[in-house]
C-alpha cells in the first residue's frame, strides 16, 4: 500500500514541517554540543552563549529593539505568566480584549480570586474587533495593564496594535502588553513605533523553531 501524503492544517498550534536547517541544527546541537547553559569556559559552553545571543539578536531585529530587551523562555504561556505574576498587585485593574487565549485568561482568573485583581473585558465584535472608542474610555480609569492578543488563534482576527498603542501612550502608567504567539514571524511588529511595553512570543509557530521555545520583549522602562 502506498503511503498517503500528510496534509497538515494546524499551523496555529505549531508550524510543521520545520525548515531543513532547523532539523540539521537541532541534530547537530544534540550530538556535538549537548549542554544547555553558557556558564563554563570550555568550547561548547562558549558556543551555547553565542547561540543564545544570536537568537536574542534575531528576535530583536524583527521587533526593532535591542537584544538585551529579549528574555528567552519555554514559550508564550510562561512569558505571559511571568508578566502577570510579577507585575500585578492586589486591586490592580486590567483591560483585556474579548479574544484572549487561555494562557492569559486563566492566570488572570487566578489573580482575580487570590489578589482581587479587577479584570475588565473590552467590547468587541467579529469581524470588527475591539471598539477603540470604548478602549479609550476604559483607559481613562486608572489601569495597570492593557493586554491584547495581536492575532487570535481561534478566529484569525488581527488587532490594530499600532492604533491601540497610540491611544495607550496618553496613559503612560498603563503597561501595554501584546500576545504575539500567532503574529511574530508572520506580521510586522515594531515595539517602538507601536508603543509596546511587553510582547510575549512563541518560537515554534511563525518563527518556525523547535517546540518548547519562546520568550518576551520587555521595554527598558519596566
Amino acid at each position: 500500500m502506498k503511503r498517503k501524503t500528510k496534509i497538515y492544517l494546524d499551523q496555529a498550534a505549531t508550524s510543521f514541517p520545520k525548515p531543513e536547517s532547523v532539523y540539521r541544527e537541532t541534530d547537530r546541537f544534540a550530538r556535538r554540543i549537548g549542554i544547555g547553559n553558557d556558564r563554563g569556559f570550555y568550547r561548547e559552553s562558549r558556543e551555547v552563549a553565542g547561540i543564545i545571543e544570536r537568537a536574542r539578536g534575531g528576535v530583536a531585529d524583527l521587533l526593532n529593539c535591542r537584544g538585551e530587551d529579549i528574555v528567552l523562555t519555554t514559550g508564550t504561556t510562561e512569558s505571559l505568566n511571568t508578566l502577570l505574576l510579577g507585575l500585578l498587585r492586589e486591586g490592580d485593574r486590567v483591560l483585556i480584549s474579548p479574544f484572549e487565549h487561555n494562557a492569559l485568561t486563566r492566570p488572570l482568573a487566578w489573580l482575580a480570586e487570590r489578589r482581587r485583581v479587577n479584570v475588565v473585558r473590552l467590547e468587541g465584535t467579529l469581524p470588527g474587533g475591539i471598539d477603540l472608542e470604548k478602549l479609550e474610555e476604559a483607559l481613562a480609569i486608572p489601569t495597570r495593564l492593557c493586554a491584547v492578543n495581536q492575532v487570535s488563534n481561534v478566529f484569525g482576527l488581527a488587532a490594530p496594535i499600532g492604533e491601540i498603542g497610540k491611544i495607550r501612550k496618553k496613559y503612560p502608567d498603563t503597561v501595554f502588553a501584546v500576545d504575539g504567539a500567532q503574529s511574530l514571524g508572520t506580521c510586522p511588529i515594531d515595539v517602538e513605533a507601536d508603543g509596546i511595553d511587553f510582547l510575549a512570543f512563541s518560537g515554534h509557530k511563525g518563527l518556525l523553531g523547535p517546540t518548547g521555545t519562546g520568550g518576551f520583549f520587555i521595554g527598558t522602562g519596566w
